[in-house]
């Protein structure tokens, strides 16, 4: 649950999930936010984004979705070292659902499966230093920050600084 009494499950991705997926890549800010690089989408760009993250090996893919089904995001481990233990974390909610706490219930929910599913011992994620509410959500959920790394995301106007933060989920510090 999350702070506003969000429930949320996660799921494997379905073809009704394309239209919410192909919206959150269609948003340029929000992508920016991702630190990703937003294309000129095409109508099957989320099929083939979706179809590249589920090919990956080393990635775990979930929709965040309510308790009805409907996807209201995704979150994904990528870079998964199973020998060391560890992931990168990703987590996209698509903007008519912000401020509801599904974030928040998605990152709770996305912790336990990397800790008890996958056996993961630590989490780590890149966010914009200019993000203040999801750093905000990440250290209410035990991260910490480890490091910055200076000018290193170019949003097309400007270079932006990015913090490296991790999350032990063994409990240790």
């Amino acid at each position: 649950m999350g702070e506003a009494g969000a429930a949320i499950t996660l799921r494997a991705p379905e073809a009704s999930d394309l239209k919410l997926f192909q919206n959150i890549r269609e948003d340029a800010a929000l992508q920016h936010q991702l630190l990703a690089y937003p294309k000129s989408p095409r109508v099957d760009d989320a099929a083939e984004w979706l179809a590249r993250r589920q090919r990956a090996e080393s990635t775990v893919f979930k929709v965040l979705a309510l308790l009805d089904g409907e996807a209201v995001g995704f979150v994904q481990i990528a870079d998964i070292h199973r020998l060391g233990g560890y992931g990168f974390l990703g987590i996209a909610v698509a903007r008519p659902y912000w401020g509801k706490g599904y974030g928040r219930a998605g990152l709770l929910a996305i912790l336990e499966h990397a800790r008890t599913d996958l056996g993961l011992r630590k989490l780590m994620l890149y966010v914009r230093s200019d993000n203040e509410a999801a750093i905000s959500l990440y250290k209410s959920a035990d991260f910490r920050l480890i490091g910055t790394l200076s000018r290193h995301y170019f949003d097309g106007r400007q270079y932006h600084d990015v913090v490296l933060m991790e999350r032990d989920l063994e409990g240790r510090h």
